[in-house]
């Protein structure tokens, strides 16, 4: 299945936006490209990072390279290397890692949360990390996670069965 093209690209904002982002400028996040991307991968989970350079927020795919990227994602690290540097170079700012879950819902699994901390924190501070759960193959929810301190913490920002459709 092709990934749709939204054009131009969908801009949902939720409530609290500003203090979530933590930008206090009202960006709203991608959330209409996030799950085209996802639905555009079926069969694997899709990864990226999500990042403002300006006024403008965007997700950056990444190669999925887990070695069951049907269950799992792993950023390519020599991309997410490179997106680092990028970022650092241009000012920009990473909001989230973001990546899909073909089946299960939008919590974060287990794996993930190995992946996401280290020694009982954050491996990325101050970044938040989402979650585009499918079901039957099309966007289901979008849940956003953030850590409070002890623990991540999840905000729903569109769910199908209560939100107008993305894109």
């Amino acid at each position: 299945m092709p990934v749709p093209v939204l054009e131009p690209v969908v801009w949902a904002v939720w409530p609290g936006t500003v203090s979530e982002t933590g930008t206090g400028d009202g960006r709203g996040w991608p959330l209409g490209r996030l799950a085209a991307l996802a639905e555009g991968s079926p069969e694997a989970e899709v990864c990226g990072l999500l990042v403002s350079l300006g006024e403008e927020v965007t997700p950056w795919p990444m190669r999925n390279v887990a070695a069951a990227p049907a269950t799992a994602f792993e950023l390519d690290p020599r991309e997410l290397l490179a997106a680092l540097r990028r970022l650092d170079r241009e000012g920009g700012e990473l909001l989230a890692v973001y990546h899909s879950h073909l089946a299960g819902g939008a919590d974060l699994s287990t794996r993930d949360l190995a992946g996401a901390l280290a020694g009982g924190s954050p491996v990325l501070p101050g970044v938040a990390q989402l979650v585009v759960a499918l079901e039957r193959r099309r966007a289901d929810r979008i849940r956003v996670h953030r850590w409070s301190g002890t623990r991540f913490v999840a905000s729903e920002p569109w769910s199908r069965s209560v939100n107008t459709p993305l894109g």
